[in-house]
């Protein structure tokens, strides 16, 4: 199934890393005429205080080769950008695999990029590919599309990891699980799993309910009924 992505990417790693820290509030937001390859990511809605230092700005950023400004466009102003072959390189990066980028927004520090692949697996080797030789994406959100391209399953990595477990939480799993609790039907009770780890039976309780929590959030991974 199609994978949709959201995810930031630092500026200096990707493209207009000097222009929008020469202005603070500039954004630049990408208005494509046909959005399906990194190519057409060349038509911005440049949104800013003063368009002269705008402009400065662009004629000292090694990202951008050439610039025309086009007409005043929504409170702001059109700009068509030819980017430099580095940068040509990065976006290239973050698609390759059947990608295709569906919305870019560049401010304060970072971009804010759409990405959307044929394969989770696609966009899976696309993520580990840039996190070991850049640009690094951070994940903002990340869904899949059923067959028929409606929200399907939510892909967001959990804020909990397996590591977030206490050691008392790590003690109070391990048992339940050796001496049959989790068994169907029980080898153990509570009450007898509290006597065997010398706990009180509510303190028992609290520990294998928050660890089940941390652990169904990590393994599970996603929001079955998430649509986002």
């Amino acid at each position: 199934m199609a994978t949709i992505a959201s995810v930031r990417v630092p500026t200096e790693e990707l493209a207009l890393h000097d222009c929008l820290a020469t202005i603070p509030g500039l954004t630049l937001e990408c208005k494509p005429l046909v959005l399906c390859d990194y190519a057409e990511l060349s038509l911005f809605h440049a949104i800013a205080g003063d368009r002269g230092e705008l402009e400065t700005a662009l004629e000292g950023d090694l990202s951008v080769d050439r610039w025309s400004f086009l007409t005043s466009f929504e409170g702001g102003w059109l700009y068509d950008f030819d980017w430099a072959p580095h940068v040509d390189a990065a976006f290239r990066s973050l698609t390759r695999g059947g990608g295709s980028l569906t919305s870019a927004t560049a401010t304060g520090g970072e971009w804010h990029l759409r990405l959307v692949f044929p394969r989770r697996e696609a966009f899976s080797k696309a993520f580990e590919r840039c996190s070991r030789y850049g640009p690094s994406m951070e994940i903002e959100h990340v869904r899949t599309l059923n067959d028929e391209g409606k929200g399907g399953r939510d892909l967001t990595p959990s804020p909990y990891r397996v590591d977030d477990l206490t050691e008392e939480q790590r003690e109070a799993l391990r048992a339940a699980c050796e001496l049959g609790y989790f068994d169907v039907p029980r080898r153990i009770s509570l009450s007898d799993l509290a006597d065997e780890l010398d706990v009180s039976h509510q303190a028992l309780s609290e520990r294998l309910r928050r660890g089940h929590e941390v652990l169904v959030r990590e393994v599970l991974f996603f929001d079955e009924s998430g649509v986002a």
